[in-house]
This record gives C-alpha cells, sequence and structure tokens, in this order.
C-alpha cells in the first residue's frame, strides 16, 4: 500500500510517513535523520523523518535547529512523528534531535538544505480549469467536491519530469495510481487526496490536490 509514502506531503497538511518498523530494530542498526531537501515557504512540513531503524516506542525529547532563521524546528510530542519543521529561506541548518529508548538518551542529527520554490509548472488544471500557482505552490484544495472521478492536467518546463503519482481516500484506503490527462475515480462521500513528485536532476517537489466533500 502506498500510504507509506508521504501524506499530504513534502510540504502539506500533514507530513505522515508510516514506516515498518521493528520492535528489535534498534539492535540490529543504527539509527539516523534521512538528509532531505525543504523548499522556502513551503506551508507545513511536519516530521523529522527517521530511517526504518527507529523504533516506534522511542520517546522523543527536542528537536533543534542550528540555523532557525533557515528552518524552525518545533516538538509537538513525545512520539516518533511528533516533530514539525518550517523551511523559511534558503540555506542550510542542522536538525538534531534528542529521544530516549529503553531509559537511555540519544542524539541524532542531519543537515537539511532548504532551496527557493523551483516553480516546475507550466500549469496545473483540474476538470480543464487553470489552478492560481503563484497562490497554491504546493497544493490545492477543492472544496464541496460532487463528482466521482477528476482529471489533473500537469505541464512541466523544461528538464522536469513526473517521478511518481499517487493517491487514496480519507481513510488511506483505495488506493490509486493516477496518471496525468487521464480521469480516475473518487469514491462517492469519500474526500481524496491526488500527488504528484516532479523532478529535476535529484531536486524533488511535491503538488498536491485534495478533492474535500464539504
Amino acid at each position: 500500500m502506498k500510504t507509506g509514502r508521504r501524506f499530504l506531503t513534502v510540504c502539506l497538511a500533514s507530513f505522515l510517513l508510516t514506516l515498518v518498523l521493528g520492535t528489535s530494530a534498534f539492535a540490529e542498526g543504527k539509527i539516523s535523520i534521512e538528509k532531505r531537501t525543504l523548499w522556502a515557504d513551503c506551508e507545513y512540513f511536519f516530521g523529522v523523518t527517521f530511517n526504518e531503524n527507529m523504533p516506534e516506542r522511542a520517546k522523543l525529547v527536542s528537536v533543534k535547529s542550528s540555523n532557525p532563521s533557515v528552518i524552525r524546528a518545533e516538538l509537538n510530542g513525545t512520539g516518533i512523528y511528533d516533530s514539525t519543521l518550517y523551511p523559511l529561506k534558503p540555506g542550510k541548518s542542522k536538525i538534531t534531535v534528542t529521544y530516549k529508548l529503553d531509559g537511555k538518551k540519544y542524539k541524532v542529527s542531519a543537515t537539511y538544505t532548504v532551496k527557493k520554490y523551483p516553480a516546475p509548472y507550466s500549469y496545473i488544471k483540474v476538470n480543464g480549469k487553470k489552478i492560481n500557482l503563484s497562490e497554491n505552490k504546493y497544493y490545492y484544495d477543492i472544496d464541496k467536491y460532487k463528482k466521482t472521478s477528476a482529471k489533473i492536467q500537469i505541464k512541466l518546463k523544461k528538464g522536469w519530469k513526473i517521478a511518481d503519482a499517487y493517491g487514496y481516500d480519507e481513510n488511506g484506503q483505495n488506493v490509486f495510481t493516477p496518471k496525468n490527462g487521464k480521469s480516475f475515480k473518487i469514491k462517492k462521500g469519500k474526500n481524496a487526496y491526488v500527488f504528484f513528485d516532479v523532478q529535476k536532476g535529484k531536486d524533488v517537489i511535491q503538488y498536491g490536490i485534495r478533492f474535500n466533500r464539504k
């Protein structure tokens, strides 16, 4: 199931990664933070991402940014997903997480890069209507959506390509793979979330469209 991917992703309303984490993983491998590129002015970027060796029983103690003018870091709870990163402007910042596991404290860190929004799209259309990308850089909400199908068309600027695409409903079910310019079904009465990852070189940015029934 693709719900293990970024959920309302790289910079959307929630950054949830459902990782496959084993209770014995700590003894089997080193825990680390995955380095990643963030995008300036991304409205929401939730979560420091650990590698697959971080057990769910671990508890976060703190999350700190060495350069809070570039990335502001917040701790929202003790769970391994309970951190928030806000990329504010281009630059670099070292993110350090302190966590507790089986009564002992540990620290892990990684340097994150924040880049300027690259404007990779010539246009994005939903059911033939263009999205105002200057006001909706990373995601677009459609409220009171009544139809049981939709079509998304994306035209990318030179050098960019669609690297991945996926969608699912509000419960992480009915997972489907949307195709650029092709209609897809939306289950009646269910919200749907559709994401396209676009890539140029090593840079990956995501666009999300949320079809809300209310």
